[in-house]
């Protein structure tokens, strides 16, 4: 747990400690825990949100621009510390066997998202 909770704050600090304001970089990492809260609940993983979706909403606000950056550091330390808890209790292994998985995100990266859709 520890080690997940420093990686994810080391994180933080280091988009914090750029010159750059909030976009791209942050619209990644906000994505990111929005896809850890989902798996921590159960939940399936989204490609993409619904137009209506809070989530949404704030990602589109944070690539827009409409974010500062004190503010989004912010948001991202109080969702990670939202987080902790359940990645403590989480039954997850620490580290996954690569040599699987890689060969799997390959495979789900080349098929077209019309197969996802019909699936």
């Amino acid at each position: 747990m520890d080690k997940e909770r420093l990686n994810m704050r080391n994180a933080i600090d280091k988009i914090d400690k750029e010159e750059a304001a909030p976009n791209d970089e942050f619209y990644s990492f906000f994505r990111f825990l929005y896809q850890a809260q989902r798996v921590l609940r159960g939940e399936v993983v989204k490609v993409w949100l619904e137009d209506d979706s809070k989530e949404r909403k704030q990602l589109m606000a944070v690539r827009k621009g409409e974010v500062s950056k004190a503010e989004a550091i912010e948001q991202m330390y109080e969702m990670v510390g939202k987080l902790e808890p359940k990645i403590k209790e989480c039954s997850f292994p620490p580290n996954c066997e690569r040599s699987l998985l890689n060969p799997w995100l390959v495979a789900v990266r080349k098929k077209p998202l019309y197969f996802y859709a019909t699936s």
